[in-house]
């Protein structure tokens, strides 16, 4: 599906950073370590600011369908999604923030709208 990058949706990128900011660990910073050195100024900064490069200027647009699926699996659930008509477009009515717990299985943390 290609996303078109309206301001509309630049701007609730930027309010969904906003909210989500406060929630975010340093856990998340973390990742970047060792590719610290292959992200641009702007993307350091990011990660800095918000514990993740690739936000604002680097945001792309996606829906993620699923956590972990594995290496067996993973071809038939393409197989599926690429069968799968998809609307021309989409409505957003809530947003939901997961987190993953000590043992990285994901919980429910909070809904917005």
């Amino acid at each position: 599906m290609e996303v078109v990058k309206t301001e509309k949706l630049k701007k609730l990128h930027e309010l969904i950073l906003k909210l989500v900011d406060k929630y975010r660990t340093i856990s998340v910073q973390e990742i970047y370590k060792e590719t610290l050195h292959k992200l641009t100024k702007k993307q350091k900064l990011y990660l800095k600011l918000h514990g993740y490069p690739y936000c604002l200027d680097f945001y792309s647009p996606h829906v993620t369908l699923a956590y972990e699926i594995d290496s067996q699996r993973i071809t038939k659930v393409k197989r599926f999604l690429l069968k799968q008509k998809l609307p021309r477009s989409i409505k957003i009515d809530g947003i939901t923030l997961l987190k993953k717990n000590k043992t990285w299985k994901i919980e429910y943390k909070k809904k917005f709208g």
